[in-house]
């Protein structure tokens, strides 16, 4: 569990740490939207580790490659729009091998990437990733430039975020092929920075993420590094047409 945890702790601190989105309306019983994803995401440990004190006879560097994941579908339901931008978010996961969902989160997210989530809910890094993209306007045409290329970014106290996307193709296709290379350094020295590659297709219509692929890199204890890979493919849509 030591390999998750670095990981999952990682993408937590993408989450600001407030009790409700600001202006939050009170949620209805059905969702405005609910949308579906498989999903899959693996843990790679590779590199050396510095075992022991230096110096005693325990010390010295291992070698090492391990990895562990996670597979299912996730559950992703619009409730509702707040006042300050933000469009508030329940999720869950369903794991392959378990019969019934995990605990649902309902958090805010934004058209800048940033996932906002009462600090008491333990939000998983498959929800927190999928949010990211999920927020109203997270695609603007206005910011995209002759080149299809735009850039989004973000802080707070513990991490700054830096995001370039670029579009492969035409910019009025549909779906869009957008390549992102993105950039979180920490700033509060708690947590180490870390990068991320993907490619994924989104809906401009239907303001809708269909596919990603994500790797992120992440520097562990000595030389060793923890890589994330996350896969999301959409299988339901309640705004899509039958």
């Amino acid at each position: 569990m030591g390999r998750l945890f670095i990981c999952i702790s990682a993408f937590a601190v993408l989450t600001a740490q407030t009790p409700a989105p600001a202006g939050t309306p009170a949620l209805p019983d059905k969702p405005l939207r609910h949308l579906e994803y498989a999903f899959s995401v693996d843990y790679q440990r590779n590199g050396e580790v510095h075992e022991g004190a230096i110096g005693t006879a325990r010390s010295g560097v291992g070698s090492l490659m391990s990895g562990i994941g996670r597979q299912g579908t996730l559950d992703v339901d619009v409730m509702a729009a707040a006042n300050d931008g933000g469009l508030v978010i329940r999720a869950a996961e369903w794991l392959q091998e378990q019969p019934r969902a995990r605990q649902s989160f309902i958090c805010a997210a934004y058209p800048e990437g940033r996932v906002i989530c009462p600090e008491y809910l333990g939000v998983t890094d498959v929800e927190n990733q999928i949010m990211g993209y999920l927020g109203r306007g997270f695609f603007d045409p206005s910011l995209v430039d002759d080149k299809g290329r735009w850039q989004r970014k973000f802080s707070d106290k513990y991490v700054s975020v830096v995001s370039n996307f670029t579009i492969q193709g035409s910019v009025q296709a549909n779906p869009l092929t957008v390549l992102q290379e993105t950039s979180i350094t920490s700033l509060s020295g708690n947590y180490t920075s870390w990068t991320e590659s993907a490619r994924f297709t989104y809906d401009p219509a239907l303001e809708v993420l269909d596919t990603l692929h994500d790797v992120a890199i992440q520097q562990a204890r000595g030389a060793a590094t923890v890589q994330t890979t996350m896969d999301f493919r959409l299988t339901k849509d309640s705004f899509a047409k039958s």
